[in-house]
């Protein structure tokens, strides 16, 4: 019988900058979702402060955050990218912009002690309005469940990456969640996702710098993210974007340079909610320009396999073309992050995609 179950993670607590902490999961099954929870207190004091960080986020206190299976990385992204596409499939947000959800952030920079949390998913099935209307096609299926498996941190534990000054960490960063997944082991998905990251330095000035996509497999979607050194997400860099290919119809983004906070906001009115976190916050910063530091390319209109991007029927050298410069928010080195989500078919693991009535949806 195939009934979802939820089972608690062991919680990593005793968090070391820049050491990875682990937490195992349950083997033998099919996982749909990795859900983490990061808490912490953070207090200010003296009245230093004057800008907030990564909105105002706890995951900045992270550097990464993943899943591992017999030391195969299948979900290797920077912490904030993972916030980035849980804001596009959850709803989740906070008071401090204007959207429902659990998560609390920081919204201030008065003195006092600021209780964090924030909730990120690392979603094997399809999820939410970015989702699919079948989102167990695919899923993690271990290639061998003798072996191991982890949901895993690495922190920073650098309160400046969530405020400028005067902060402090009172409560020590924990990260709490569960595993979502069924026993129905001996029906294959029909792919398997593996999340990784790339990244462009934007060392000057530049007039549309290809930033190449180099995946010979398909992706369903993309988390694009502004990062300065020092501030974190930003807003400032990427003033406008392409994204294309070689193919006669490989344009994604175009084909004139698009506003790249044009992307977010539009993103913000297909789901109808206010644009999603991102960039840093100053203070007297008008609300309208929160959050447009990131953006999420789904490839996966509507949930259908059938709409992701595959390379092997698409043209060569995908890429992002950059209009921008550095940051002048936080004054350090700039780069592009690009945050893939890639759908593997291991053979014997995954079933080949086909439509209602039997024929494949791609040709491989």
């Amino acid at each position: 019988m195939n009934r979802q179950q939820i089972a608690p993670l062991p919680p990593m607590t005793g968090l070391v900058a820049g050491t990875q902490t682990q937490s195992k999961i349950i083997s033998n099954k099919r996982t749909g979702y990795i859900v983490l929870t990061v808490e912490a207190a953070v207090t200010l004091a003296g009245g230093a402060a004057t800008t907030i960080f990564n909105g105002g986020s706890v995951i900045s206190l992270l550097d990464f955050a993943g899943f591992s299976d017999a030391g195969d990385d299948r979900a290797y992204w920077p912490a904030m990218s993972w916030l980035a596409l849980a804001n596009r499939l959850t709803f989740g947000g906070s008071s401090a912009y204007g959207l429902p959800g659990p998560n609390l952030r920081l919204n201030s920079i008065a003195n006092g002690v600021y209780p964090l949390r924030e909730t990120i998913v690392i979603p094997f099935a399809g999820m939410g309005p970015q989702g699919s209307t079948a989102p167990w096609e695919t899923c993690h299926l271990q290639p061998d469940p003798k072996q191991d498996s982890w949901a895993w941190v690495i922190p920073n534990l650098n309160v400046t990456n969530l405020v400028d000054a005067g902060g402090s960490i009172t409560t020590p960063v924990t990260v709490s969640g569960f595993q979502v997944f069924d026993e129905n082991i001996g029906l294959l998905p029909m792919f398997i996702p593996k999340f990784k990251w790339i990244q462009q330095s934007i060392s000057g000035a530049v007039t549309q710098l290809p930033f190449y996509i180099k995946e010979s497999t398909p992706m369903r979607g993309i988390v694009f993210s502004q990062v300065d050194s020092v501030a974190g997400i930003v807003s400032d860099i990427a003033n406008s974007v392409r994204l294309l290919d070689d193919a006669p119809d490989g344009m994604y983004i175009g084909p004139n340079n698009a506003p790249f906070a044009g992307l977010a906001q539009w993103e913000a009115f297909k789901l109808g909610l206010a644009p999603f976190l991102g960039n840093s916050v100053a203070t007297g910063l008008p609300t309208a320009q929160n959050g447009l530091g990131t953006y999420y390319h789904n490839w996966q209109d509507g949930g259908r396999l059938s709409n992701i991007y595959n390379p092997r029927n698409a043209g060569n050298n995908l890429r992002l073309e950059v209009t921008g410069q550095p940051s002048v928010v936080g004054g350090g080195s700039a780069s592009m992050y690009a945050a893939l989500i890639t759908l593997e078919s291991p053979a014997g693991r995954t079933m080949i995609p086909v439509y209602a009535n039997g024929r494949p949806i791609f040709n491989y």
